[in-house]
């Protein structure tokens, strides 16, 4: 028993149940003024505060909102510098239920590298009025659709509001 924990928290066997996530959104249904919006967290809005655990595997996906949402996109990216990032995984298709923190599936578990700059982010065509994260430090981008391949740009952002989501090891 003690072998297969060590095994988990190793980042190899099974879901750890840790997770690494942004803080929950506010009930005000903020609109943002713009769709198409790409959104990932910097390190200090996560908690833990940090890049997602390299080695660790990813399993499950966390989204916290309020409203019901439908074609939800979860990324995991390299953050290479310069506000540029890659695109590791994707998963499309994601539908929230609206019930608040909602946990979903990878449709393949993920295996952080074990070096590197990695963080969650969150895509949606129609991001405009979702509940949010308020004064949150982000990279962003509006009205410019999903990211994908190498060389995604994203403004860096201070005192903004995006949608609340992050990862289960």
């Amino acid at each position: 028993m003690l072998c297969a924990a060590r095994r988990r928290a190793a980042g190899g066997g099974g879901a750890t149940g840790v997770q690494q996530k942004m803080a929950a959104p506010a009930d005000n249904n903020g609109v943002f003024g713009a769709a198409n919006a790409v959104f990932v967290p910097a390190t200090n809005v996560l908690s833990p505060a940090g890049y997602l655990t390299n080695g660790s595997t990813v399993f499950k996906w966390i989204i916290n909102m309020n409203e019901v949402r439908s074609g939800i996109t979860m990324h995991i990216l390299q953050y290479q510098g310069a506000n540029s990032f890659d695109v590791m995984h994707t998963q499309t298709g994601i539908n929230h239920g609206g019930t608040g923190e909602e946990l979903f599936n990878l449709a393949a578990n993920y295996t952080i590298p074990a070096s590197g700059n990695f963080l969650p982010a969150l895509y949606h065509g129609d991001i405009q009025t979702m509940d949010y994260v308020s004064a949150a430090n982000i990279w962003e981008r509006f009205n410019s659709g999903d990211v994908s391949g190498t060389g995604n740009v994203l403004s860096a952002k201070t005192n903004r509001e995006c949608a609340s989501f992050g990862v289960e090891y």
